[in-house]
Formats: structure tokens, sequence, C-alpha cells
């Protein structure tokens, strides 16, 4: 399960004044309307998209991170 993904202009996996948001609190952010989280928690696979982008003024490496949950299957669902 997605809990957040960000992403950052560096390798460190700390959000930082360069992150932007894609996923927050296991909800794509309302900020990018390009996000999209498809079965987060609802089997043994989930999936996300967004349309790239590059930091304003900014050259180099975009690194992205997630913070995810590992949970036990009951049924069809994951719960946390």
């Amino acid at each position: 399960m997605f809990r957040g993904i960000w992403d950052s202009l560096d390798a460190d996996a700390a959000p930082d004044v360069w992150c932007v948001f894609l996923v927050l609190s296991s909800c794509p952010s309302s900020a990018d309307k390009t996000v999209k989280v498809e079965g987060n928690g609802l089997g043994t696979s989930n999936y996300f998209s967004f349309n790239m982008f590059q930091f304003s003024g900014k050259d180099g490496d975009v690194y992205l991170h997630c913070k995810l949950n590992l949970c036990v299957k009951k049924g069809n669902t994951c719960t946390p």
C-alpha cells in the first residue's frame, strides 16, 4: 500500500524544500491532477502514474521516493 510518494533533487529520502508530493496519506496529491493511483490496498499489487516534470530552474537528476506499508492480505484487500 502506498503511503507517500514524492520526488526531489536529493537522493536522500527525507522530504525537503525541493520536493513535490505525488501521493500523500495514501491518496493522489490534489496539487497535481495528473497523478493516478490504482488498486492501492485492494489486492497484492498497485500502480501509480504521473506526468513527468523538471524542477523550474534546476538541472540534473530527479529522485523518486516511496513510503510503503506491507500488510497481510485478508480476503481481497490489504488491511494495514
